[in-house]
């Protein structure tokens, strides 16, 4: 089971994620659920990489991805990581429908 977590701030900004374990669709190298989540995921580090002037934290490990942005993020800076960021999880919610039982969704709030 992939494990997503998606953490959000008292204004319901998104301050960052958690992506965490393997779906076991299929065998390794094979397995199109974990492929599904790692592209929409590693697009959306990419995409904040290259949008965001203070680089976001980022922990890469295998069957792990851990993402936090800065707290000194301009309102413009917000907005941009808010659409990337909620983008990312309209993805990973779809893949989630489409394959039932391969990955859980869950929203966390967590005061900055």
């Amino acid at each position: 089971m992939i494990n997503v977590e998606l953490i959000l701030d008292s204004a319901d900004n998104i301050t960052g994620f958690s992506i965490e374990g393997h779906a076991e669709y299929a065998e390794y190298g094979k397995d199109i659920v974990c492929a599904a989540v790692s592209a929409v995921s590693q697009t959306a580090v990419i995409g904040l990489q290259k949008l965001l002037k203070g680089k976001p934290e980022v922990v890469q490990e295998k069957g792990r991805l851990i993402l936090n942005l800065p707290r000194d993020l301009s309102s413009e800076q917000r907005q941009i990581a808010n659409a990337v960021l909620k983008t990312m999880y309209w993805g990973l919610e779809a893949v989630k429908n489409q394959y039932e039982g391969y990955i859980k969704l869950a929203v966390r709030r967590c005061e900055r």
